[in-house]
């Protein structure tokens, strides 16, 4: 093969990145009118908001606990999942520390004293 193939864009220059704007990922603005107006109002302080600014302030930050507990996103789920395993892996090591200790070995000498004479007594059969 002895063509050079460019599959960029052409006319792009080199080391130049384009902005989120160009590429079109990036949106206009930072949220809603309600989503702004209620950082507007939550950022002047409850002592400075009319009792209508601040019912509208309480209602939209009920709106969005509600629909963040309704609808966990994947930091909650892994959150959620790491709680498991580190419950289970806890757990895990609460037994093996107890079968370390010494009230363990107390128990398991007992236990296989026990064993031993029931062994004996049925292998003499008495």
């Amino acid at each position: 093969m002895n063509s050079l193939t460019h599959y960029g864009i052409k006319g792009m220059k080199w080391g130049i990145r384009r902005t989120p704007e160009q590429l079109g990922r990036r949106r206009s603005g930072k949220g809603s009118e309600d989503h702004q107006r209620s950082r507007e109002l939550k950022n002047k302080g409850a002592k400075n908001l009319s009792t209508q600014e601040l019912k509208e302030l309480t209602n939209r930050l009920q709106l969005e606990q509600q629909y963040n507990r309704l609808n966990p996103n994947a930091i909650k789920k892994g959150e959620n999942v790491a709680k498991g395993i580190l419950a289970v892996a806890g757990s895990a090591g609460g037994l093996y520390a107890l079968s370390k200790s010494p009230i363990v070995d107390n128990i398991r000498s007992v236990v296989d004293d026990r064993m031993l004479k029931r062994a004996l007594i049925k292998v003499h059969g008495g």
